[in-house]
């Protein structure tokens, strides 16, 4: 079936109904292009996970979109965040500075949430087809001819764009190099590694335990090889994980997977394991009524986009979650392909398909270098606070809490250099808050320099009377 004959515009097939997929079904809906979104689960909510991080350059694209509305009653905005070493040396990162600075909270919420929100607040709901697992994509026929999705249930839908939002395990990116001509070879595989496994669960709602851990807050307790992150919620119920170092380097798709069995065997073996000295974990694994073990993948793919076909998200990058920028990231990169269709989307010109593939090669290059940015630093921050060597307990025990403020700075630059729709009004506080960050990093440019040429000028007469 043809997704729609209202117009000549664009008909674009999203495969997967996660945060991206459904994030770009909302920018698409804005953009009044076709779509229609197809997720193999029966339940879009069966996309379930831990917290999801928002900040400034995630919140503001759903802003724009009408969404972070619906998301604001769920949010606890994260006051401050406390990290811990195994000696009990602590110290505490402010993060009031974001939301003064950028105008959007740093928050965390659940994935479910986030999902219901995106899905309930779309004005057409019947584009979302759940219980649509994708068999095929082939084409319709001639080389310059549109493509066709096949599901298990015999549907068929036909795009002039494909966009691959299935992550790291969908079929997107398998189909897209089953289409290519025989000369191309797929990259290695190794593009995806895994040198991490996360236990994680959701505590049940219990108020003694909510007493002793303090809202608006992420507690991380770093001990050698184990990474503890709790972070409560509103309904006094606390997410929890354990990122715990494996015994080698995997690469994808030859990943372990632990049966529950020997998940519950490695919570064991950290039961002395504490949050603050006293609190131990065993006390949250207790009261979960289910616990999880998912591999946290590492890298970013090569090739993104081949003709009419484009991967964007997670399935493009993936990393370590201490940044809790992997879903901001999503966002962007759903935007940018959002402005690229937009630009494509000409009722009045038919594309070619080397001009379609043409514009996607463009928007995906665009966010590359800002994906291989935050994943090298991801990369590097998931080592250091795992303890992996001794420079980086060195790092967290004597500077980590005298850098805080230059991080966040360098963190808030680097959000408010991202992309947005560019098509829709920016929000009136994302506006005032580049301004106001702009004339912060002046400021601190010029107290800088100054600090510069004051301790020059120390040096220089220190030298001269050491002379003298």
């Amino acid at each position: 079936m043809s997704i729609s004959s209202k117009d000549s515009g664009l008909r674009i097939i999203i495969i997967g109904g996660g945060i991206t997929g459904l994030a770009l079904a909302h920018f698409l809906e804005h953009a009044g292009i076709n779509f229609v979104l197809l997720e193999k689960h029966h339940d879009i909510l069966a996309n379930f996970g831990g917290s999801v991080g928002l900040q400034a350059n995630g919140c503001r694209i759903l802003e724009q979109v009408g969404v972070y509305e619906h998301l604001e009653q769920w949010m606890t905005a994260t006051e401050f965040i406390r990290a811990r070493l195994p000696d009990g040396f602590t110290w505490v990162y402010p993060s009031h500075l974001y939301t003064s600075m950028l105008g959007y909270p740093l928050f965390m919420i659940r994935r479910t949430v986030l999902l219901r929100c995106l899905y309930d607040s779309l004005k057409d709901q019947s584009k979302i087809k759940v219980g649509s697992k994708v068999l095929s994509i082939t084409r319709t026929g001639c080389s310059d001819g549109p493509l066709s999705v096949t599901t298990a249930e015999g549907a068929q839908y036909t795009g002039d764009i494909v966009v691959g939002a299935d992550g790291v395990h969908g079929i997107t990116r398998a189909e897209m190099w089953r289409l290519a001509e025989p000369q191309l070879s797929e990259p290695s595989p190794e593009h995806m590694t895994v040198d991490y496994m996360c236990i994680l669960g959701i505590t049940q709602p219990v108020e003694s335990l909510a007493e002793m851990i303090r809202m608006n807050g992420i507690y991380g307790t770093f001990y050698k090889h184990v990474v503890w992150i709790v972070i409560p919620n509103k309904d006094n119920s606390v997410n929890w994980s354990a990122l715990i170092k494996l015994d080698r380097t995997y690469a994808h798709p030859n990943v372990p997977k632990w049966s529950q069995e020997e998940v519950m065997t490695r919570l064991e073996a950290l039961e002395e394991h504490t949050l603050d000295g006293t609190l131990k974990f065993r006390a949250f694994w207790e009261i979960t009524e289910s616990i999880s073990s998912v591999p946290i993948y590492e890298g970013i793919v090569q090739t993104t986009t081949l003709g009419r076909i484009v991967c964007i998200g997670d399935n493009v990058f993936k990393m370590s979650p201490y940044l809790a920028e992997g879903g901001n990231l999503c966002l962007e990169s759903a935007a940018i392909l959002a402005n690229t269709l937009r630009r494509l989307n000409t009722p009045q010109t038919k594309h070619t398909e080397a001009e379609i593939s043409a514009g996607l090669r463009d928007s995906t290059a665009a966010h590359m270098a800002r994906l291989r940015r935050r994943c090298a630093e991801s990369y590097v921050l998931a080592r250091t606070i795992a303890l992996e060597t001794w420079t980086g307990w060195f790092w967290l025990r004597y500077f980590a809490k005298y850098t805080a403020t230059s991080a966040c700075y360098y963190i808030m630059t680097f959000q408010d250099a991202g992309p947005t729709l560019d098509y829709l009004p920016m929000p009136t506080r994302a506006r005032l808050a580049s301004k106001r960050l702009e004339q912060m990093v002046k400021k601190r440019r010029r107290t800088a320099w100054l600090s510069c040429g004051v301790a020059f000028g120390v040096i220089s007469l220190s030298f001269l009377w050491f002379l003298s």
